[in-house]
């Protein structure tokens, strides 16, 4: 699946016709945003991005403003040094 359908997958809500909508709502959505965010976990994961900071950079940066957390940057760094 692509950035854009995975996208459209996690915005989901209500059955209509040409979308990913599904009947159970608001419940569905978020059971799709959490596949979706364990999938790109396990990639991560799995391609050694973590432990590569230019690709943890890049990822960071792909993420754009989807992401908010309370890291800065020593913060990232010192994780990469534990990991």
């Amino acid at each position: 699946m692509d950035g854009q359908k995975a996208l459209a997958l996690s915005r989901a809500r209500n059955h209509n016709a040409g979308d990913y909508g599904l009947s159970g709502g608001n419940y569905d959505r978020e059971k799709n945003q959490q596949k979706i965010l364990k999938a790109l976990q396990e990639k991560a994961l799995s391609a050694g991005t973590l432990a590569n900071p230019v690709a943890v950079n890049n990822l960071i940066d792909s993420l754009g403003n989807n992401l908010i957390t309370s890291f800065d940057s020593g913060h990232i760094q010192t994780l990469l040094d534990i990991a």
